[in-house]
């Protein structure tokens, strides 16, 4: 397995890990108010966003050419960045609720 396949392999189980944590995120907004859901609704609707985005710029990189995917790493690693510090501030604060 060459390095890029490697990277998206890894990459990808971290997509599903992200995924099971969004939807733990989802499932616990049953339990706020009526006004308080619809916003943390919205803050999960963004989380998912900035997932597809990494996804779009994952799948880019996955079938690059290894010449070309020597650029993409920047713009996935900050897809994933983005993705990651989104989805910790959500963490955050639904423990704050």
């Amino acid at each position: 397995m060459d390095r890029n396949a490697e990277y998206v392999e890894k990459m990808q189980g971290k997509m599903k890990m992200w995924d099971a944590e969004v939807d733990a995120l989802s499932a616990e907004s049953g339990k706020l108010g009526l006004e308080a859901r619809t916003a943390y609704e919205a803050r999960i609707a963004e989380l998912r966003v900035s997932r597809d985005h990494a996804n779009v710029a994952l799948q880019e990189l996955r079938v690059a050419t290894v010449a070309a995917s020597k650029n993409l790493y920047s713009g996935v690693e900050l897809a994933w960045d983005t993705m990651s510090k989104a989805l910790a501030k959500v963490c955050a604060d639904s423990r704050k609720q």
